[in-house]
């Protein structure tokens, strides 16, 4: 069913006629989650792949909207750990309120439980449980 944009001529707010039902336009946000599964953005050269993985994380960290949450698994957690080019976006994008959440198992895996520099340390069963409460999940 469309969508049907009308005005509330009494306080001037758009409100939206879905199925029927009535709802303010600000009252329900797009909560997302951002689901990194390796350190490199794309599949081909390793280089490039890091250079655009940097970039996005970066226009992610100056966009006035941002995710509820940022997931990394497999190398991806190595975004989080000493040494890793990007820490600056990272704690921005911590400190306006991006939950990073980093899998316990793959930090392990990588053996980084010493260098982690931003984040935190969550396993399966908090990511599954964040995937399926969120309204929009971006694997990139």
């Amino acid at each position: 069913m469309p969508i049907l944009p009308m005005i509330n001529t009494k306080n001037n707010k758009i409100l939206q006629k879905i199925n029927r039902k009535t709802i303010r336009k600000d009252e329900k946000k797009m909560r997302t989650v951002y689901i990194l599964n390796n350190e490199f953005m794309g599949h081909g050269d390793d280089e490039l792949g890091h250079k655009l993985m940097g970039a996005f994380l970066k226009k992610v960290w100056i966009r006035k909207e941002k995710p509820h949450a940022i997931i990394f698994y497999n190398s991806a957690v190595k975004l989080l750990a000493e040494g890793s080019m990007y820490l600056d976006a990272l704690n921005g994008l911590q400190d306006a309120g991006v939950d990073l959440i980093a899998c316990g198992t793959c930090i392990d895996f990588y053996g980084l439980s010493d260098t982690i520099k931003v984040g935190r340390v969550s396993g399966m069963e908090e990511i599954v449980d964040i995937t399926q409460q969120v309204e929009s999940v971006v694997t990139i």
